[in-house]
């Protein structure tokens, strides 16, 4: 008797699990070190305008990822993360470590 052949929607159930295990782990490594620099991931279906609103709500905005749904943001106060989750960011990342935030070069520094 041959045994059935396995198909790929067998496997979905795993790969899924695996990918949001992933995704997982490399948000909780890419958060943020201070809470007082951040850079938002805001939802890629909101407009410019609204992104820049809402992020424009929760800190100073000093610069943009090489998306337009991410945001650096600056606070003098350890609130920022919590306000950056109230205002619709969906992730909060580390600018530095991300590479996505890295501030500007002047020419007296190349």
């Amino acid at each position: 008797m041959a045994q059935p052949r396995s198909s790929a929607r067998s496997y979905a159930p795993a790969l899924a699990l695996a990918l949001a295990s992933l995704v997982a782990v490399v948000a909780l490594g890419a958060g943020p070190r201070t809470p007082r620099q951040v850079a938002a991931v805001f939802p890629p279906w909101w407009s410019s305008a609204r992104i820049v609103a809402a992020a424009g709500q929760a800190g100073a905005i000093t610069g943009f990822g090489g998306a337009r749904n991410v945001v650096l943001v600056t606070a003098a106060d350890t609130n920022l993360p919590r306000r950056l989750n109230a205002a619709g960011a969906l992730l909060q990342l580390d600018p530095v470590l991300t590479g996505l935030c890295t501030p500007a070069l002047d020419a007296a520094h190349v």
